[in-house]
């Protein structure tokens, strides 16, 4: 059972009540929220602190099991694969771009026009940009052929995230225990990956509003042609909806038993 329970700690300027996040086992996260009705990418830092925390539990368990993580700074391996995001993650990673100081937001933007033109070489822009759901008869061909254009993470810097705190749910979800040189290959029969929560996915069908099976995704390189393209100001609501429209896309991507409800302490007195 996951449950959010908002907190009556003073609000700073910035942020409203924070709030505490009960993991199932009955560990908790406390997180700020933003004050009023925001966008849903407004959420994003509670619901990243969410999946960090369900990732450490799978660390901890592999830390048990004798095993060594090897992702670190300097393999960009996974950086170089195809990474899905949809409308909320890439407001987010745009907004991230328009605050950097002009000399490393043109670098940055003159990765994604690199990568843009890599994908239409290739002919693949179309057919990744052009939004809906990828069916998973169609995923790994998708995924493999992406990977072998060697098309880097505009982010990457140095084999490195530049924007590790702000990176999205499905890199947090990604870690492996086998040799750098498989992921380097893209060798699946050789690759161990740690068995983790897909909250991303969960992210996806959050976007689909009222049609959890028809959602948008598209590679990351892709995220600021896509808002060009969808430039009207998205739906907002409080952060406390957000959040339960979360626990609900999580309930019907995967059926579990999963409630995020957003209520006063008790003994919080109510205006």
């Amino acid at each position: 059972m996951l449950s959010c329970h908002a907190m009556s700690n003073e609000p700073t300027q910035a942020e409203g009540p924070p709030a505490i996040i009960e993991l199932p086992g009955g560990e908790s996260i406390t997180v700020p929220l933003p004050p009023g009705e925001v966008p849903a990418y407004a959420v994003l830092p509670a619901l990243r602190a969410l999946v960090d925390a369900m990732m450490q539990r799978v660390k901890n368990a592999s830390a048990e099991r004798g095993e060594t993580i090897t992702c670190r700074a300097g393999c960009g391996a996974c950086c170089r694969q195809y990474v899905p995001v949809s409308d909320m993650e890439a407001r987010a990673l745009a907004g991230l771009v328009e605050r950097m100081p002009e000399d490393r937001q043109a670098r940055v933007r003159a990765r994604f026009a690199e990568a843009e033109a890599r994908l239409r070489e290739a002919g693949m822009w179309e057919r990744m940009t052009r939004g809906g759901r990828v069916l998973s008869s169609e995923h790994m061909e998708l995924v493999v052929n992406y990977f072998f254009l060697g098309i880097p993470c505009p982010f990457l810097e140095d084999e490195a995230c530049s924007i590790h705190p702000d990176r999205p749910l499905i890199c947090r979800e990604y870690l492996v225990v086998s040799s750098a040189t498989h992921c380097a290959k893209l060798d699946r029969t050789k690759i161990k990956r740690l068995a983790a929560p897909q909250t991303s996915t969960a992210l996806h069908v959050m976007d689909a509003a009222h049609s959890p099976d028809n959602y948008n995704v598209f590679p990351l390189v892709a995220a600021l042609d896509w808002l060009r393209g969808h430039p009207d100001e998205p739906e907002r609501r409080t952060a406390e909806a957000w959040i339960n429209h979360f626990g609900r896309a999580m309930q019907a991507r995967f059926g579990d038993s999963v409630e995020m409800v957003t209520s006063p302490p008790p003994g919080a007195s109510e205006e």
